[in-house]
């Protein structure tokens, strides 16, 4: 695999006899390189490809979820793992290179509903995501908005949200509590 055009020469000595033959290698400098390395992203967000090339055109083999396939820098926001191939040919050759990009999940499970007295206080939570933020919303009622787990009084019936941030992925589940006077 030499890197640049070379002659290579083969000699062979039986005796007093000397043969010898060469043969020439001609390197296509024909190449393509996507910079991006495979990475994961957040459902729903776009990631720009970077890819260099020398050849007069390329080709994009897959064009799921991507914009502007005839640049060498399109976006893509796939919603399922996907492989994205850049294709440059001439007539002696044929190169690809290729990235994939797989779709981080961050999922809270169903809160569970509850029902309590007025004047009574419940614990309510979501799913344990090390390294993971944690922010209830109305923050009304409840002892810690800023945890996982907290405590709930509220006076009156209400339905608060938990928003779950980890990175640059977020989750929003819902739970209802309902307040029965005493």
């Amino acid at each position: 695999n030499p890197d640049s055009n070379t002659t290579y020469i083969l000699t062979v000595r039986s005796g007093n006899c000397i043969s010898r033959d060469n043969v020439f290698v001609s390197v296509n400098p024909l190449d393509v390189q996507i910079i991006n390395k495979d990475t994961a992203i957040c459902l729903g967000d776009t990631i720009t490809l970077f890819a260099n090339t020398n050849a007069a055109s390329f080709n994009w083999l897959n064009t799921t979820q991507m914009l502007e396939p005839f640049l060498l820098t399109p976006r893509v926001f796939p919603i399922t793992a996907q492989k994205y191939l850049i294709e440059v040919s001439d007539p002696e050759c044929v190169i690809r290179d290729s990235i994939k990009i797989s779709i981080k999940k961050l999922d809270l499970t169903t809160l569970e509903d509850h029902r309590i007295c007025k004047g009574n206080t419940v614990a309510i939570f979501g799913d344990s995501v090390f390294g993971a933020g944690y922010e209830w919303f109305p923050k009304f009622g409840l002892a810690t908005p800023y945890q996982r787990q907290t405590l709930a009084s509220p006076d009156t019936a209400v339905v608060y949200t938990l928003l779950m941030q980890h990175g640059k992925c977020s989750a929003r589940e819902r739970l209802q509590i309902l307040v029965d006077p005493k």
